[in-house]
């Protein structure tokens, strides 16, 4: 009997132990390392460009570069996982400062909200910005900072025609341009144009997606033009035109007198 209690006692010990594992609390993780589903992008383009992806939170998930600049901006720098994107931004500037991208010279700096981006509050940007102007003004920049929503992106999420002009004004220096001309939707996300300002032209792409701005040259804008293209040549007016010479050309005969017979001197007439 005392061995049948005993046995008794030892299975609902085991049980008991057995039921205590499984009511273990689990273990506590960094949210940032868990599989968050990613609610938005932004763009921060400072000489080089970097697109930030964050989750519902407005904690970043994943970093990448925009351009060539921002993929050499972002190969050394780690950390980032789980930070704010303000932070990370401010972060983002520090580096293009000193790696030379953000200079006393750059006149644009940008925070563009990807199409279908869900902002995590509503002074989300306004957040990213401060800490963006922060970091730029301790580095000695004067570049603008414009901060571009999705009200200001075109159907394709490309950065419209109006805001691409005011970029460019800033990267001119000018409040507006005498004129524009050139593409009015970007081509590969790029808008190819001419600016004149007090007589002067200047050519410039204007990257829909990042917001820098790159000088181009006139051959350059002329980009669809093949050699099989041939281009016409300003003809002198004054320089004759010379028909081809297969064409029948008729020549004029010079118009001659009518003389009579009666009007020939008799001493002129040569008898058979």
């Amino acid at each position: 009997m005392k061995k049948i209690i005993a046995l008794i006692l030892s299975v609902v010990l085991v049980l008991g132990l057995l039921a205590g594992c499984g009511n273990e609390p689990a273990k506590q993780t960094d949210p940032a390392t868990q599989d968050s589903l990613p609610a938005g992008m932004v763009v921060l383009s400072a000489g080089a460009a970097v697109s930030i992806t964050y989750d519902a939170e407005g904690l970043v998930l994943e970093i990448a570069g925009a351009s060539e600049e921002g993929e050499d901006l972002i190969q050394d720098y780690t950390g980032y996982v789980g930070k704010t994107c303000a932070v990370v931004s401010k972060e983002l500037i520090d580096a293009a400062a000193k790696a030379g991208f953000l200079t006393a010279d750059t006149k644009n700096i940008v925070i563009k909200q990807s199409i279908r981006s869900e902002l995590p509050g509503t002074h989300f940007l306004e957040t990213i910005e401060t800490e963006v102007k922060t970091a730029a003004e301790a580095a000695g920049a004067k570049a603008v900072i414009t901060v571009i929503d999705e009200s200001k992106l075109d159907e394709n999420g490309y950065i419209n025609l109006e805001t691409a002009q005011a970029l460019l004004c800033n990267e001119l220096g000018v409040e507006k341009l005498d004129q524009y001309y050139g593409a009015q939707t970007p081509t590969d996300g790029v808008y190819i144009c001419t600016a004149e300002i007090a007589g002067k032209q200047t050519y410039h792409h204007i990257d829909a997606i990042t917001g820098l701005i790159q000088d181009a040259t006139d051959e350059e804008l002329l980009g669809e033009t093949t050699d099989e293209t041939e281009i016409p040549e300003e003809v002198d007016e004054e320089t004759p035109v010379v028909e081809d010479p297969e064409e029948d050309i008729e020549v004029p005969v010079e118009p001659t007198e009518n003389v009579s017979i009666e009007e020939i001197p008799e001493d002129e007439v040569v008898e058979d």
